[in-house]
């Protein structure tokens, strides 16, 4: 059952009303194409260069140097605030009498050296004294001194030999500075 030419033809004509339809979908599909994917493709390129610009930005870096700066800011003002008041002067000193004689050691004298530190208004005092002993008890001094909960600042040390035949006996010489805030 081959249709003839004319027979096809015969059929197109009484579908007349099809043949239309299909032409105008073709047609509406065809410009539907050319318009809205045209700006779809438009639109999807656009998109895609901003995601690979943004895949590509690298998270935001602080400077360095501002790390820095306010790193040494805080530990700065966390020194000052460890620090005591002024009027502590006298607890301070009499701690420091408290760890001399604790480990039976003897002074000759101890002066103090005021001085203003324009830097977060700071005072510093200085004191010097020299201390006659043996090694052990001196050196345990040294040790207390340094885990004191105080803020002393040994600035200079010095060692003589007094030792005779007799006795074992050092001196040793101290700057000590204490800050007060």
């Amino acid at each position: 059952m081959i249709m003839k030419s004319s027979q096809i033809l015969n059929t197109i004509r009484f579908n007349k009303f099809f043949w239309i339809v299909f032409g105008l979908i073709v047609i509406c599909n065809l410009l539907f194409h050319m318009t809205i994917g045209k700006y779809q493709k438009k639109r999807i390129d656009e998109l895609h260069e901003e995601y690979l610009i943004k895949r590509m930005v690298k998270a935001p870096q602080k400077n360095i140097d501002q790390v820095r700066f306010l790193q040494a800011r805080r530990d700065i003002q966390s020194f000052v605030n460890r620090l005591s008041q002024r009027t502590e002067f006298p607890v301070l000193v009499s701690e420091l009498f408290q760890l001399l004689h604790r480990h039976g050691l003897s002074m000759d004298k101890m002066s103090y050296h005021p001085e203003s530190i324009d830097f977060y208004d700071l005072l510093k005092f200085t004191t010097n004294f020299s201390v006659v002993g043996k090694y052990a008890p001196i050196k345990a001094f040294l040790a207390d001194l340094q885990e004191s909960k105080t803020f002393f600042c040994i600035d200079n040390l010095s060692i003589t030999n007094r030792s005779s035949q007799d006795e074992e006996s050092i001196e040793m010489a101290f700057q000590v500075s204490m800050f007060f805030r």
